[in-house]
């Protein structure tokens, strides 16, 4: 790989002169601001050259001077993701490609790959369309879609991939492409879910549902008493929930005027729908203990991020996360004697996600969204390094509690670093890894856009254990297969779907 420090100035002002957005070498003014990752966590980016891209036509003139010059390329957009953090090669930079193109009639928006969920969410709201987000909106809305997409209505409405009608994106060659169901299905496929490798995506095309009102908001819950009380009724709850019903739970510390720092348990409602209903669906939870906050209720599509409520400054997080094939009672005991009020607990959030639902079935066309079969996603995120230790080990003896009940495979968007081989290698089954290599070998033949750990072990090498996403080791289980009914999906009942295609 080439040192571009050795570089003639004007071989790079070759470069500066063919691309309208800014170019920045090592040890510029400027280079660590356009590369800077809203997580901290993993350290900060430092590569050869960087190029802020602000169209598509730059990206192609980057891609061919990276590989004119034999360099590496990675892409960022917000830089939500753990890593990994580039020390050589090129960073294109889409957090210029910000331009959305809505059209409420066909309900479909075209948006750029440095455009954020939240501008997007804004401007469907006023029509009664609701892009299926990730429960944060500062996020890249390319990134995550890529790879797959949960968020807080993923069992009405599915993944954000799911969404997806058409990419458009620069190969390895410097050419555009465009890869939607009738033209390059194979990558058109492998870009729903399959997060990275294929290319630099510069556009893309989604179908917005109409979600005509939402019903949707917190439980907080205080007090040792009240917190098993909410949890317990809510995992007996699960099995009969609506599938139109999303909910989450997560131990969080108490903030503002006498919170302390004491834990309390945030439960998440979503139900898109009216008002009499969601508040029927929501009752057997309203009246599992007394809240200290309650904001369920009708809630403006504009305002979906309050759901959550994630964090929209930069701060160094790291999670430990695995998906379930369900919980009980007994794991109810076990999760609040290591993470409940009392345990000194390092964790910022102790979450677990009902999934399921929409989600578990995929659309026409398919697409390779790792982690379909998953009944619930258990995460916890720490925003201290310094706890990073007890943390793992902590964390370790939660997933270890809940034995068979893991699943094998957990969405490449909470896996960990795709630079660590067990994280790689349990974010889709081992048939999916094999087609998504086969694509990625297909529109970069001679791997310019680095994804993944690099090359597999030898054959005859012992399997690595599945891993957090510290790489620390969890007990192996079987590694489901992808043959489940392919090409249909669970559509809500309800007008606003009917029509889609």
């Amino acid at each position: 790989m080439t040192d571009l420090q050795t570089l003639p100035a004007t071989t790079v002002a070759r470069l500066r002169a063919q691309v309208s957005g800014p170019v920045f070498v090592r040890g510029d003014a400027g280079l660590a601001d356009e590369v800077a990752c809203f997580n901290l966590n993993g350290g900060v980016h430092d590569p050869d050259i960087v190029v802020g891209a602000a169209s598509t036509a730059d990206v192609s003139a980057a891609v061919r001077f990276a590989v004119e010059q034999d360099l590496a390329v990675r892409v960022q957009a917000t830089g939500h993701g753990p890593g990994p953090r580039a020390k050589s090669g090129m960073i294109v930079s889409t957090e210029r490609l910000t331009a959305v193109h809505l059209d409420p009639t066909s309900r479909r928006v075209t948006l750029g790959a440095g455009s954020q969920w939240h501008r997007i969410v804004t401007e469907a709201a006023p029509f009664g369309l609701a892009p299926i987000t990730g429960s944060s909106v500062t996020v890249g809305a390319v990134g995550h879609t890529m790879g797959g997409g949960i968020g807080p209505m993923i069992r009405s409405h599915g993944y954000s991939s799911d969404w997806a009608l058409g990419f458009r994106l620069v190969s390895a060659d410097g050419e555009v492409v465009t890869a939607d169901p009738q033209t390059h299905p194979d990558l058109f496929w492998a870009l729903r879910g399959g997060k990275g490798g294929f290319g630099i995506v510069t556009e893309m095309t989604l179908e917005l549902p109409h979600v005509p009102a939402l019903y949707a908001g917190r439980l907080i819950f205080g007090g040792a008493e009240n917190i098993e009380a909410a949890l317990r009724t809510w995992v007996d709850w699960l099995p009969a929930a609506a599938g139109d019903v999303s909910t989450s739970i997560a131990l969080a510390p108490a903030h503002g005027a006498g919170g302390h720092g004491d834990l309390q348990l945030h439960l998440r409602f979503v139900h898109p729908g009216g008002a009499e209903e969601g508040a029927e669906l929501v009752a057997p939870l309203r009246a599992a203990a007394p809240t200290v906050h309650d904001t369920v209720g009708e809630l403006p599509l504009a305002d979906v991020h309050s759901i959550h409520g994630d964090p929209v400054d930069p701060m160094p997080l790291q999670s430990f996360c695995t998906e379930l094939t369900g919980i009980d009672q007994d794991f109810v005991t076990a999760f609040l004697a290591r993470l409940g009020p009392g345990t000194n607990t390092p964790f910022a959030e102790s979450e677990i996600r009902h999934l399921g639902g929409d989600a578990a079935q995929d659309v026409i066309n398919p697409g390779a969204v790792g982690g379909r079969g998953g009944a619930l996603m258990l995460r916890l995120v720490i925003e201290d390094p310094a706890v990073a230790s007890r943390a793992s080990e902590i964390a370790a003896g939660v997933f270890a509690d809940a034995g068979d009940r893991k699943f094998a495979v957990t969405n490449v968007n909470f896996a960990g670093s795709m630079s660590k081989r067990p994280a790689f290698e349990r974010s889709w089954p081992e048939s999916m890894r094999r087609q998504l290599a086969e694509v990625r070998a297909t529109y970069d033949p001679n791997g310019l856009f680095p994804f993944g750990p690099g090359p597999a072990p030898a054959p005859d090498a012992a399997p690595a254990a599945a891993t957090g996403t510290d790489g620390m080791a969890l007990a192996p289980v079987p590694v489901p297969t992808d043959d489940r009914p392919r090409g249909r999906r669970l559509f809500d009942p309800r007008s606003w779907f009917a029509g889609r295609s």
